[in-house]
């Protein structure tokens, strides 16, 4: 059941009357400017992805490639078995002391 004040003090306005409010006008025209700025944000946000996917994949490719023209490399950081790096670890500090 709809209750209906009447004018006085208390404010008459009815159920049904509705008055634009300025809060709704303020959303209304700043809506479309909130809609293309998060467009505008997604859209460099997908260009940026793309652009950096291009870049990385570049770089792999340029990687393999100096990978492939270097071949095997021909110096071995660690010996294959315990015994080979005793005989080098030898020969190395030999050399140092004969520098002395």
């Amino acid at each position: 059941m709809l209750v209906k004040k009447h004018a006085g003090k208390g404010g008459g306005r009815e159920s049904g009357s509705e008055d634009p409010s300025p809060c709704g006008q303020r959303c209304a025209r700043t809506m479309p400017q909130c809609t293309a700025l998060a467009t505008l944000l997604s859209v460099v946000a997908v260009v940026s992805c793309l652009y950096l996917g291009v870049k990385t994949n570049d770089l792999q490719a340029r990687i393999a490639a100096l990978e492939s023209v270097k071949g095997d490399p021909s110096v071995r950081l660690l010996p294959d078995t315990l015994d080979q790096l005793k005989a080098m670890v030898q020969e190395k500090v030999e050399r140092l002391l004969a520098q002395v």
